[in-house]
């Protein structure tokens, strides 16, 4: 999945627990990343708020942003993944201005874009595209345990609560590895995942008969000539709201 460059909107959310889509993307990706939407923060650069980034800037509106010098962007994404997913209210005019200027918009909530006629009929005008990263494919099978048969080591984070690292702890593990001379790929199985490696499936998207032939199909797409394969993990051990 090729990643544009991104106005990422995180209105009123910006920080490391309340817009992980917006914070790990600024992280892993800062050159596709032209600028940041919160009115909050305006004025100041996502390091100021983040601490990573670098001089990125945080801006109040889309006309900002798409004033910012630099590499035009193609994409809006949105930065928040709030509980149960849904596109906030708030938003809806901002993605609505989005596909008005030209831009793709990007989406890792559960709530479709896709599922919205305003904003597809709008797209449609604009020959622009609504990805819904939380679409998984339509053929996945049950489990096969296929991935047992790779040559790859397979090593899957898993965490006694939620937002404690898991989707990091396997972007840092491959980071070290790949100094070394390893080959070490990600499996993504969240949104964030997904547009910082360009490849994955969304798995708390998936029927849960099938969750288990998806993490097999990307571990196995992964693991094809890796040395290790570091399978993202998804929800908690112990959360009560998404174990």
């Amino acid at each position: 999945m090729k990643r544009p460059i991104f106005v990422i909107l995180a209105e009123g959310k910006l920080g490391l627990e309340t817009s992980k889509t917006a914070a790990s993307t600024i992280r892993y990706l800062p050159d596709r990343v032209a600028a940041v939407i919160d009115s909050r923060h305006a004025g100041l650069t996502t390091h100021d708020v983040l601490g990573t980034g670098g001089g990125i800037p945080v801006v109040s509106s889309l006309a900002e942003a798409l004033a910012v010098d630099g590499e035009s962007p193609q994409a809006l994404l949105v930065g928040v993944a709030n509980r149960g997913g849904t596109i906030p209210t708030e938003h809806r005019p901002v993605l609505l201005e989005a596909v008005g200027a030209g831009l793709d918009v990007w989406s890792g909530l559960h709530e479709r874009l896709a599922d919205d006629p305003d904003l597809v009929a709008r797209a449609r005008q604009r020959s622009v595209r609504l990805v819904d990263l939380r679409d998984p494919p339509a053929d996945l099978p049950v489990g096969t345990g296929l991935a047992f048969g790779t040559d790859a080591f397979r090593v899957l984070t898993v965490g006694t609560d939620c937002n404690v690292g898991k989707m990091t702890a396997s972007l840092e593990i491959r980071r070290a590895r790949q100094e070394r001379g390893v080959d070490a790929r990600v499996a993504g199985t969240g949104q964030s995942g997904i547009v910082i490696d360009g490849a994955g499936s969304p798995v708390d998207a998936v029927v849960s008969d099938f969750v288990s032939g998806a993490a097999v199909r990307i571990t196995l797409e992964a693991a094809e000539g890796a040395d290790v394969v570091l399978v993202e993990g998804q929800g908690s051990l112990f959360h009560p709201g998404y174990s």
